[in-house]
């Protein structure tokens, strides 16, 4: 396919949408030759100021970031990374439920608020990606000693992402967290919402619980 072929001139583009910058460009070029044509051909200032008028609505109608604003307000985090910013020591923590299958990007970036080292984002075929198939069961016998083991002091379970699943298992492990032998029950976050419901935001979460990576270390050998 042309992609293919895309990607050999130009690696810097993964994706066709990527291109659209530059397209834009050339687009916005011959726009303002094209305008510049047609404000010639007018005879008279009012015509020039009609067809500025004009072209301005269209434009400014053309980009109009509403309905939908098309924007994701980044001011506000949930409090529980608030919290976990405030936490002392240099430490690791995990998100569940974890991703395999590609890095979770929402989770990288909450790590620019948090700033503690983070398991997740592990790249398919690398080693690290390996080992965290091996650890996507929070509840198995070996999967906390192995978070000891990488460094990881706390983990942050999202409850509404395992419950949105809707796979039997994922509601199980929910119920099992608490008695795990394994991992101590720090605290809970109550769900949040963005404050102004037509703006996506960062900030909004289901409830998320916190719990202390207690188990002995295992290596993941």
């Amino acid at each position: 396919m042309p992609s293919f072929f895309m990607y050999k001139i130009a690696p810097m583009f993964r994706a066709y949408c990527r291109f659209g910058i530059v397209l834009m460009l050339a687009v916005a070029l011959l726009a303002g030759y094209g305008f510049k044509y047609i404000l010639l051909r007018q005879k008279n200032r009012f015509g020039r100021i009609a067809v500025t008028c004009l072209f301005s609505v269209l434009v400014l109608f053309e980009f109009w970031n509403w309905p939908p604003y098309k924007v994701i307000d980044v001011s506000r985090f949930a409090k529980v990374y608030n919290w976990l910013k405030d936490e002392p020591g240099d430490f690791t923590i995990a998100e569940y439920p974890l991703e395999t299958i590609g890095p979770n990007e929402r989770y990288k970036f909450y790590q620019t608020k948090h700033q503690k080292r983070l398991i997740n984002g592990t790249i398919p075929g690398t080693y690290a990606n390996e080992i965290a198939k091996t650890i996507t069961r929070l509840t198995e016998p070996n999967t906390a000693g192995i978070l000891k083991w990488m460094g990881v002091e706390y983990v942050l379970v999202h409850k509404e992402n395992y419950l949105n699943s809707g796979l039997i298992d994922d509601r199980e492990e929910l119920g099992k967290l608490r008695s795990h032998s394994g991992l101590r029950f720090v605290r809970s976050f109550a769900a949040e919402e963005c404050l102004n419901p037509d703006i996506m935001c960062v900030g909004k979460t289901g409830e998320i619980e916190v719990y202390k990576v207690i188990a002995p270390a295992i290596s993941p050998e």
